[in-house]
């Protein structure tokens, strides 16, 4: 991403990687030139331009995820979001290195189906060395060729990565308060930690980690509440600022399957239209019902109540 947006210290694309292009003589588009006294690196087709740049942020922060599943939002969107601001060539070659990574970092692999990202990992580099300079391709980009061969001998790579152990590094740097003595500090937070974490366990009164409620826990659902029906009656609790919206028809009709889905009172019904549906032979059961539920309730109730 830092090539791609073209951020001073993180891209790979800079002056020095410019003039290992003059001396290696391939890429002569993308040579450095001279006009009135100044140098000018040439725009590659890998970085986003100041509209795009603005373009795709600003699609980052409308994106919605459900809750936990944006720790990392390059594996989520990045390369969708991708598509639509680099060229047809760059954003395919991007698009089959996540989607590499994608069936690597599965939790079931096939042997056969990881002797093929053997064979499919040489191909997309081949794509990438041609869009990026030599710059980019250092030996965690050459770690990608064996990855595959290692998953087939090792297994789910799962069971094998740092992440967790990086994180618990992160806590523990946290806790250096003298950077003099950065390895004291670690150990007296550790103690501190451990300490109170024993401790809290025998607090009753109070909130700690123990006993907290998760973080979009809206309480129990009150009979006191207001309305007949179960969904109604669940409180709510909002998450961030109101925003009044009018809703379109594609997500009106996606709200109110929803409400319906969701109420235990109407699952009966529910089940009765599927079943008329699986009478009659029809393809697409799930979609019908999805579309066509609402329509088909609302009759129903009318002609119980007339």
């Amino acid at each position: 991403m830092g090539t791609l947006m073209n951020v001073d210290g993180k891209t790979k694309d800079s002056y020095k990687a410019r003039l290992d292009l003059v001396a290696m003589g391939i890429r002569p588009k993308l040579h450095l030139r001279q006009v009135d006294g100044k140098t000018f690196l040439p725009a590659p087709c890998f970085t986003l331009s100041p509209t795009e740049k603005r373009s795709f942020c600003e699609f980052l922060s409308t994106v919605k995820l459900s809750d936990g599943y944006a720790s990392n939002i390059s594996h989520c969107i990045a390369s969708c979001c991708l598509r639509g601001c680099l060229k047809k060539d760059v954003s395919k070659a991007l698009i089959e290195l996540c989607l590499f990574f994608k069936e690597l970092s599965a939790k079931t692999l096939r042997v056969d189906v990881l002797e093929q990202l053997e064979k499919d990992i040489v191909l997309i580099l081949c794509k990438l060395e041609k869009i990026f300079p030599p710059s980019f391709f250092d030996i965690m980009i050459h770690l990608c060729v064996h990855l595959s061969r290692e998953a087939i001998l090792a297994g789910p790579v799962q069971y094998r990565w740092m992440y967790a152990f990086e994180r618990y590094m992160h806590i523990l740097k946290g806790y250096v308060r003298n950077k003099a003595r950065p390895k004291g500090s670690i150990a007296e937070g550790y103690i501190d930690n451990e300490a109170l974490t024993f401790c809290s366990i025998y607090f009753n009164e109070g909130e700690t980690k123990f006993n907290r409620p998760e973080r979009n826990y809206d309480g129990p659902i009150k009979a006191t509440q207001d309305g007949n029906i179960s969904v109604f009656k669940q409180k709510v609790r909002g998450i961030g600022a109101a925003v009044n919206d009018v809703l379109n028809l594609k997500d009106l009709k996606k709200a109110r399957w929803y409400v319906l889905n969701n109420c235990d009172e109407v699952q009966p019904y529910v089940r009765q239209y599927m079943d008329e549906l699986e009478r009659q032979g029809l393809r697409n059961v799930q979609e019908r019902l999805e579309s066509e539920f609402h329509t088909w309730f609302l009759k129903y109730v009318r002609a119980i109540n007339f």
